[in-house]
């Protein structure tokens, strides 16, 4: 049997050796085999396994799924050569190689973030072209949290508002929710409110700021975390 050495490409270049004598376990809780902080990847995400000689990715009844090559797997799928893995806004491409290859040949090959993963989710071009001050479009089935993970991503400021509930609006600093409000709520309170049942459509309008100032402290990571925490205890 050929030898073949097995390897995770990050997109920010880095290399992580599968050893075929051991599974892995990929999600944001502490202690898991690839730990990543996204606060849309559920605790435990994903499972790659070695199974009769080939690398197997396991969908571990995640909140968002896990997509091979752009489309959402049903449970389990055996990895080929260069598949793309998207798990909410992390990607990573799969390679096999021989033992012994030059890693700065392989990470050269690190996977590019698509237009999906950085485009707001709901949003189209259309949006954009037609509205530059401000954009709007649904919200998709993994909801509030992939938008906000969206402004991270792009260092937005401004409020966005939920367009099928009254006076339910977040305000965004630099890609951080700084306030919330929403049916006599305010703050962290009403951004985990929002987050739980956010409707259907979005708008977002750029450079306003809250009136009375920020209510919600902590870098974006620490917010987006907390609040999924929060949903993920009560089943919401």
């Amino acid at each position: 049997m050929v030898d073949i050495d097995y390897y995770l490409i990050f997109a920010d270049r880095r290399a992580r050796r599968l050893l075929t004598s051991r599974d892995y376990v990929i999600g944001r809780e502490s202690g898991v085999d690839i730990h990543l902080q996204d606060a849309l990847i559920s605790r435990r995400h994903m499972e790659l396994k070695f199974q009769d000689d080939a690398w197997v990715a396991h969908d571990l009844n995640s909140r968002n799924g896990v997509l091979i090559n752009g489309t959402k797997i049903a449970g389990t799928q055996a990895l080929n050569d260069a598949d793309q893995i998207q798990i909410s806004g992390q990607v990573f491409s799969f390679y096999m190689v021989p033992p012994g290859s030059d890693l700065g040949s392989i990470t050269s090959q690190a996977p590019e973030i698509s237009g999906q993963v950085t485009m707001a989710p709901g949003m189209n071009l259309d949006d954009l072209a037609q509205d530059a001050a401000a954009f709007s479009g649904l919200i998709s089935e993994n909801g509030l949290l992939e938008l906000l993970q969206f402004f991270s991503m792009t260092k937005k400021t401004g409020r966005l508002d939920l367009s099928d509930l009254s006076e339910a609006f977040v305000w965004i600093h630099d890609g951080t929710p700084r306030d919330a409000a929403y049916n006599g709520q305010g703050g962290f309170d009403a951004l985990l409110t929002l987050a739980s049942n956010p409707g259907a459509r979005f708008s977002f309008n750029q450079d306003i700021m809250p009136p009375d100032g920020p209510k919600i402290e902590g870098n974006v990571d620490g917010v987006l975390m907390e609040v999924a925490r929060q949903i993920d205890e009560s089943g919401r």
